[in-house]
């Protein structure tokens, strides 16, 4: 299921075809820059 990921405090925004690809690179995002949070949507909602 394709999925989004947006950072909070960044220009991070990336569309991924599939939700736990989106979900590990958010975690990734996060891990890297600790002052960051990331949003994961799914794309059939929003």
């Amino acid at each position: 299921m394709p999925c989004k990921i947006e950072c909070n405090d960044c220009g991070l925004e990336r569309r991924l075809d599939d939700c736990v690809t989106a979900h590990e690179r958010a975690k990734e995002h996060e891990a890297r820059y600790s002052d960051h949070y990331v949003t994961l949507y799914d794309r059939q909602r929003g």
